[in-house]
């Protein structure tokens, strides 16, 4: 199954109120794949939609590592760290999601 198709299902979860289902399908495909930074950028995701923030920065600091070009990463980390309040560092990451894509 393609990261689109599991994307689409675990949102389908969140709108049905069932994070928990879906952070666990995001956490079964990385036990496959563990030094995927895509899967990591989409767990974070997820668990950012469902309000877990640390974790989902925790998370995006992951993806990072693995990958410091990720721009899904980058942008997602900043959108989590503003949802937390965190504005210099929200704004760190949106010059570093800029550096990597100037067009983004």
């Amino acid at each position: 199954m393609t990261l689109t198709l599991i994307q689409q299902r675990t949102d389908h979860l969140l709108r049905q109120g069932q994070a928990g289902t879906a952070i666990e399908q995001w956490r079964q495909v990385l036990a496959e794949d563990p030094h995927s930074a895509d899967v990591l950028a989409q767990l974070g995701r997820t668990l950012a939609m469902s309000g877990q923030l640390d974790e989902a920065v925790s998370t995006f600091t992951q993806a990072l590592e693995l990958d410091p070009s990720h721009l899904n990463a980058q942008t997602l980390l900043g959108d989590a760290l503003l949802q937390q309040r965190e504005v210099e560092l929200a704004v760190s990451a949106y010059e570093r999601a800029v550096q990597i894509d100037p067009g983004h």
